[in-house]
């Protein structure tokens, strides 16, 4: 877990099986999109122990229309909000499976913030709280809150190719099988000036192992990371997002702390389009 940590620092998201494909996500099960709104009733309908295992740790989830996205002033704000250390994301781990004929759920989602341990290193030690120094976390920091356009920006492009697992696990005699489907896919990397070797040879080429790196070295990549992590989910936002697509909020309890989840819909499909909490969890179609 420590080499994960101390470079990724990102909230642990560990899932043990892949949707299958009579899933959908827990927006879309339901009533029919026929407008924004029908996401959050799916969303509140959906929030059962049939779907979400610790579903009783939630309260009053409940959602508000924020505003239209209507200049580019809103939009470049949610822009740098949504690559920012507000958003919420999720943890999620469980197991989807089937024993002598009967099908078996468990799916735990807990709310949490991808960059917390920037914030509070109360809980590391070792190695990850000697890369995080109290300069690196003030220049992660700043990095992460100040911001920028995507759209003035002179951004170079690496583009590379990647195998895809596909996986669906489940249950056969007792035995775990697995199917998986090898597919390769393009992808791109959106940076400023250079891409270190570091950073190619470790997150794209998959050739290095972070762990040997040196102090110095790993807290460079991590700066380096945080910034292509930023313009990546920016450049996801401006292929997502449009004028004229509505924010919303989720208000929701967990274990007696409040938190806002923001969510932004298409005004075209009536789709959520950008959402880091709720859109990645699937459920059963009814």
């Amino acid at each position: 877990m420590a080499k994960r940590l101390f470079i990724e620092i990102f909230v642990l998201i560990s899932i043990f099986s892949l949707n299958a494909q009579n899933e959908r996500s827990i927006y879309e099960v339901g009533k029919k999109l026929v407008n924004c709104e029908a996401n959050f009733e799916n969303l509140i309908t959906n929030w059962t122990a049939n779907n979400i295992t610790n579903s009783a740790e939630y309260k009053y989830i409940r959602y508000k229309y924020i505003e239209t996205i209507n200049d580019s002033l809103r939009y470049n704000y949610y822009r740098n909000y949504f690559s920012g250390p507000e958003v919420l994301y999720n943890s999620i781990s469980g197991l989807n499976g089937e024993r002598n004929g009967h099908k078996s759920r468990n799916l735990y989602v807990r709310p949490g913030y991808k960059h917390s341990e920037l914030y509070d290193v109360r809980g590391l030690f070792g190695r990850p709280k000697e890369i995080l120094t109290d300069s690196v976390r003030a220049k992660a920091i700043k990095l992460l809150t100040t911001d920028f356009n995507v759209d003035t920006m002179r951004l170079k492009c690496y583009d590379y190719e990647f195998i895809r697992d596909d996986t669906i696990s489940g249950f056969n005699h007792s035995f775990y099988t697995y199917n998986i489907n090898h597919k390769f896919s393009v992808s791109k990397i959106y940076y400023v000036d250079s891409l270190s070797t570091n950073y190619i040879d470790i997150y794209i080429n998959k050739k290095k192992d972070a762990s040997l790196l040196d102090l110095t070295e790993i807290r460079r990549l991590l700066i380096e990371k945080l910034l292509i992590g930023r313009i990546q989910i920016q450049m996801e936002f401006s292929s997502k997002v449009q004028f004229g697509d509505k924010v919303y909020a989720v208000r929701f309890e967990y274990l007696g702390k409040s938190y806002i989840n923001y969510v932004i819909c298409s005004i075209v499909t009536n789709k959520v389009v950008m959402d880091f909490f709720a859109k990645d969890i699937f459920i059963a179609k009814h």
